[in-house]
């Protein structure tokens, strides 16, 4: 197995992330892991921002012809997909074919759904 860390060439302020591409054999994917801090009034992070840098940033790594898998820690609440922030986050998806793979919650708690697979 053969693992190489893609350079970051772009500059994100919403999210933090690693591309992998991981070669086993003939199989060969994208492995692109995403951290985005939870919104404080430190950070000010707001979902809008987020969505904004999320859908230029998915050109990335769908335009590589591997297969792709996003995952990470998005602090963002898929339990009610009619929140127009869900659906937008959803929409974006839908160009690449990508499918939100986690559907119920991810951890202990009143909380649920921060983690995604995609």
């Amino acid at each position: 197995m053969n693992i190489t860390q893609s350079t970051k060439d772009d500059i994100l302020t919403q999210f933090e992330h690693m591309e992998l591409s991981v070669k086993a054999g003939k199989t060969q994917m994208r492995l692109c892991i995403i951290y985005r801090p939870p919104p404080s009034g430190q950070n000010r992070f707001k979902a809008t921002m987020f969505l904004e840098e999320w859908s230029n940033y998915l050109d990335r790594p769908t335009t590589i012809p591997q297969e792709v898998i996003i995952t990470g820690d998005l602090n963002f609440h898929f339990d009610d997909p009619t929140v127009i922030n869900i659906r937008r986050f959803t929409w974006q998806l839908d160009p690449y074919s990508l499918v939100q793979r986690v559907t119920g919650a991810t951890h202990r708690g009143n909380e649920s759904g921060d983690h995604v697979a995609i």
